[in-house]
């Protein structure tokens, strides 16, 4: 359960920063 909490973050984290440069390819939103 921790472990998918972390990826979550992770994936949160890199979307924030890659949001303004290459959006199309994640696509993410928090």
């Amino acid at each position: 359960m921790v472990n998918i909490i972390l990826y979550l973050s992770c994936r949160c984290l890199w979307n924030s920063w890659f949001y303004f440069t290459i959006p199309t390819l994640l696509g993410y939103e928090c």
